[in-house]
């Protein structure tokens, strides 16, 4: 995306489809899921640490990559791709070192969190549809 300068455009437009769908969103929307949502989170990033660790061993990844690479299913797309960036671009000394950096995380990041959100979308829409 960076050969095409794509990626600004990319997100751009996907900011502007999160905030199209918050135009209709009143505060008191926004205060009744703030309860679930925050016990989702939480439940949500103990489950990913927990999986991460026994997981870790079996792909070969250090720990605390294999949590990053769970938690992308947190993130989304967009989100992912930026922090790869961004972590490459603040831990990079030089140039080349944030290119390699850029280079190792973004591809596994990008590949696991679009598999995370596939699988398990997939997974719970089939189980949730036996209940319609």
């Amino acid at each position: 995306m960076d050969k095409t300068a794509s990626s600004g455009m990319i997100t751009f437009l996907v900011t502007i489809v999160i905030l199209a769908s918050l135009a209709n969103t009143t505060p008191q929307t926004v205060m009744s899921v703030l309860l679930p949502l925050s016990v989702c989170l939480i439940v949500g990033t103990i489950g990913v640490v927990i999986t991460s660790f026994f997981t870790a061993k079996l792909f070969n990844v250090s720990r605390e990559m294999a949590v990053a690479l769970g938690m992308t299913c947190t993130f989304g797309f967009p989100t992912t791709m930026i922090l790869s960036q961004e972590i490459a671009a603040s831990t990079g000394q030089t140039e080349t070192e944030q290119a390699a950096l850029e280079n190792y995380f973004l591809p596994k990041m990008i590949t696991a969190g679009l598999v995370t959100v596939t699988l398990v979308s997939v997974f719970f829409a089939g189980f949730a549809i036996n209940y319609l």
